[in-house]
């Protein structure tokens, strides 16, 4: 009989182990998770504090400023770097939305024209509602002016002419 206790008790010590590490696994991973979500995070604002940063406070010789109709003042600084331009583009309507820029992008000529001229298509960051990073895969100043060109107009245009499209999305789902 003491044999049988003492082997009732092993496997319910053996069961308490196997489900209590088994628990700690899932816990770790979970833990493991939340911290690769936060560390994500941390970087992307890290990095839109930099830009604004960089755009408000550097000097920069490749600054130009136009007046567009729907925009407003836009304000555009180009910084070539090995294997890309950064644009930094500054307009004076706020109106900049990142998700909505890049839907209405693949949705028209947008993106299109970023692989017809750079065989990829380029990054996106908007850093505030007036404020957006675009960094182009070249560093061609006639293929990059051209792009940016087209990416003014479009913004002036289409993107504006658009953004009565968002309300749907910004529309309450609950009465």
């Amino acid at each position: 009989m003491n044999t049988l206790g003492l082997l009732i008790g092993l496997v319910a010590i053996a069961l308490a182990v196997f489900f209590g590490l088994r628990e700690f696994r899932k816990s770790i991973t979970s833990e493991l998770s939340t911290i690769k979500d936060t560390v994500i995070a941390i970087r992307e604002t890290a990095e839109k504090t930099w830009d604004l940063v960089v755009s408000r406070f550097a000097v920069s010789g490749g600054t130009v400023v136009r007046e567009l109709e729907n925009l407003g003042k836009v304000r555009i600084t180009a910084e070539p770097a090995e294997g890309e331009t950064s644009y930094f583009i500054e307009i004076e309507k706020p109106i900049l939305n990142q998700g909505y820029i890049v839907k209405i992008g693949k949705e028209t000529e947008l993106a299109r024209k970023e692989k017809e001229l750079f065989r990829k298509e380029g990054t996106v960051l908007v850093l505030s509602r007036q404020r957006m990073r675009y960094r182009t895969p070249s560093t061609d100043p006639k293929t990059c002016t051209e792009f940016i060109t087209f990416l003014l107009k479009w913004l002036n245009s289409t993107y504006v002419e658009s953004l009565e499209g968002i309300k749907e999305f910004e529309e309450p789902i609950l009465p």
